[in-house]
């Protein structure tokens, strides 16, 4: 009785959530069955897959979050956006130039990792950095300060025009 209310009450924390993301945020119809989630069944490959990459967008949206707070702390705000600053050059990011940037330049160098599948990898690697201490989580500071300052040399290096768009493959 008493994971059927738990099941039910995490439930409503979900469909609350997606109805306030205003269709931002979507969980897959077999983690808002009750008699799934009630019974504790473990999830089959497809799912755990489906369940990973939830999980990774979730903590990569955290995570550019904490990396834009830490932002406007350390530069301000310019045209009421957190900036980056590199030398002379002052970048605007938002939370999904945060993500895209995570996307393109970190997560490609976790899925390198022989020793989990891609996907966990990257999901235990943001589990980390959410769970570590304030120091670990500098890391991941760090390793984005390195992806704007190169960004940053490289806008330098072109004659201050802006770089190209990404071509995604």
């Amino acid at each position: 009785m008493k994971s059927r209310k738990r099941a039910q009450a995490l439930i409503a924390r979900i469909n609350e959530a997606e109805a306030e993301s205003g269709g931002k945020f979507k969980v897959p119809d077999w983690l808002k069955n009750e008699d799934g989630v009630a019974s504790g069944r473990k999830m089959n490959a497809a799912e755990q897959r489906e369940f990973n990459q939830l999980i990774t967008e979730i903590l990569r949206s955290s995570v550019a979050s904490v990396y834009l707070m830490a932002c406007e702390r350390r530069w301000g705000k310019k045209h009421d956006a957190p900036v980056f600053i590199s030398g002379d050059i002052s970048l605007g990011i938002t939370g999904k130039v945060i993500e895209v940037a995570l996307v393109t330049h970190i997560e490609p160098i976790l899925m390198e990792n022989k020793k989990y599948s891609p996907d966990e990898a990257v999901v235990y690697f943001y589990m980390g950095h959410e769970l570590n201490k304030k120091e670990d989580r500098n890391k991941l500071t760090d390793l984005l300060d390195d992806v704007f300052t190169a960004m940053c040399a490289e806008i330098r290096s072109n004659d201050y025009q802006m770089l190209p768009t990404p071509v995604r493959h």
